[in-house]
């Protein structure tokens, strides 16, 4: 799969599939093109992800690190964008942790939880039917 000249939107969702069918080169690729158009920090996550689940823990925590600085000068903490780098890195406590929080803040992207791939490591775990409970999401 390739987009070619495609829209930033259509990068990113092309990024996420490849990401899903465990093709993560090619879908860091996809976010650092969506990067080269928008300082967008759901691609920095969505790469992190990608490097921390091809085993790139030292990748997946320096963009955990670039989160963390960005976070930092901005007034909102968007906590999901950390649990999917968590997740990418295998964390289950921490990419819980983060999603609690998220949860706590009731951030918008929350409510794709059930169906974002990221998560299909943690859908088994009590502490993520119970986030999914406390939203109120099937």
């Amino acid at each position: 799969l390739q987009a070619t000249n495609g829209s930033p939107g259509a990068r990113l969702s092309l990024g996420i599939a490849l990401s899903a069918a465990g093709h993560y080169d090619e879908a860091i690729r996809e976010f650092q093109t969506v990067l080269l158009v928008n300082r967008s920090l759901y691609a920095v996550a969505r790469i992190g992800y990608a490097y921390g689940a091809k085993g790139d823990r030292e990748a997946a925590q320096s963009i955990l690190d670039r989160l963390n600085r960005a976070f930092a000068q901005m007034a909102a903490v968007d906590w999901s964008y950390r649990a999917l780098v968590y997740a990418g890195m295998g964390d289950k406590e921490r990419a819980l942790a983060c999603l609690e929080n998220a949860a706590a803040k009731r951030e918008g992207d929350m409510l794709f939880m059930g169906v974002e791939p990221a998560y299909a490591g943690l859908r088994s775990d009590p502490r993520f039917t119970a986030i999914r409970a406390s939203l109120k999401l099937p």
